[in-house]
């Protein structure tokens, strides 16, 4: 009897998800075995999901299982260029209607921030949350719904990048101190800083991953 398509497509769809948020990491053995298992699934579903992955470009499949595929540099620099795109539009949509739109956008940020000492930073996936938060708060402030909703498919592609970027504590605090030092210039009204500090913010997420260590641009910008 073979396995139903609903097995085979929970088994693509869990395993797929576990390699966006970084529960199998970048450069990472997965054992077909210890997959079903852990999904509680036969092997022939799993097998199926690996074969759908492969195509994607997510694993790289050999006789003892498979191979998450790490992040590219083209890759990365390429989603990241289009997150700042989306992002410093959203920026500078909030400088055109002035100081006080750009200090509201820096309040509305902090709101998204761990800034009292007494609260515990986040840890794990609550940072990837945090970040979630963060991040499209402000392309959400630019008022665009069209713009939003390509930046929410866009998160989810990227989510691997992310995820490895911070996998370690002292990634994760760099990430966050990130964050609060953006939503303080915004605070301040220093749009200048806060676009600079945005594009030194992606870049970093990329230099974690040992995939270069300068700032993004755009193309056409110095």
């Amino acid at each position: 009897m073979t396995e139903s398509r609903p097995a085979a497509e929970r088994a693509y769809r869990q395993v797929r998800t576990r390699l966006l948020d970084g529960t199998y990491p970048s450069g990472s053995q997965l054992c077909e075995g210890a997959v079903s298992a852990g999904l509680a699934l036969s092997p022939a579903p799993v097998r199926e999901a690996f074969v759908r992955l492969e195509a994607e470009g997510y694993l790289q499949l050999h006789d003892k299982g498979a191979l998450v595929v790490p992040v590219s540099l083209g890759e990365g620099h390429a989603v990241m260029q289009a997150r700042l795109l989306l992002e410093l539009h959203a920026l500078n949509t909030a400088a055109a209607h002035g100081q006080r739109a750009v200090r509201d956008l820096g309040s509305h940020l902090s709101d998204a921030l761990y800034q009292d000492a007494n609260t515990p930073r986040p840890t794990g996936p609550l940072v990837l949350d945090s970040g979630w938060d963060f991040h499209t708060r402000l392309v959400s402030a630019a008022g665009n719904h069209a713009i939003t909703a390509m930046y929410r498919r866009l998160w989810a592609q990227q989510l691997r990048i992310s995820a490895a970027s911070v996998a370690t504590p002292q990634h994760a605090d760099e990430d966050i101190d990130e964050h609060i030092a953006i939503a303080e210039a915004l605070s301040r009204g220093a749009t200048t800083q806060a676009r600079r500090l945005l594009q030194q913010h992606l870049a970093a997420i990329l230099s974690r991953l040992g995939l270069g260590d300068h700032v993004l641009h755009l193309p056409g910008q110095c």
